[in-house]
């Protein structure tokens, strides 16, 4: 195939690629380097550590019961660490679909912990961002 017939299929991947990789760089999966430093400033994680993957059920449970005020203060520390690990490392897409099944509760709990790497860190994840935004007051 010469070159001026694989122009157009070219450009169509360049296209596509350019779709599938916009957003704010912290919105996609997988850790970056601002991320990362928000992990181990505020949150338990060490890069050491690794990143974990979820699948969708994983996810869900981990979300789940966030609320819950069963937990000592560690065991809450280490959950929240937990979560901002999973958004970062799930990406906006994944992490806010699955909240978005979460109950309002939980949501407004989540929101609490994970709020930091936005306010703190000015990092971005909108669609995370937009489920959350009516969360800003503290639990009751």
């Amino acid at each position: 195939m010469n070159a001026i017939k694989r122009f157009p299929i070219l450009l169509f991947a360049a296209i596509l690629s350019a779709c599938v990789t916009s957003g704010p760089p912290d919105a996609r999966p997988g850790l970056n380097d601002r991320e990362m430093h928000a992990l181990e400033e505020t949150y338990y994680w060490q890069p050491e550590f690794g990143v974990p993957s979820y699948s969708d059920s994983a996810l869900s449970q981990l979300l789940a019961g966030t609320a819950d005020n069963t937990q000592n203060g560690e065991r809450s520390e280490e959950h929240a660490s937990d979560i901002a690990l999973a958004l970062a490392s799930v990406g906006d897409d994944r992490f806010s679909a699955s909240l978005s099944k979460q109950s309002k509760y939980d949501q407004k709990a989540i929101s609490r912990e994970i709020a930091y790497l936005w306010t703190g860190y000015g990092l971005r994840y909108p669609k995370t961002q937009k489920l959350l935004r009516e969360y800003r007051q503290p639990l009751n």
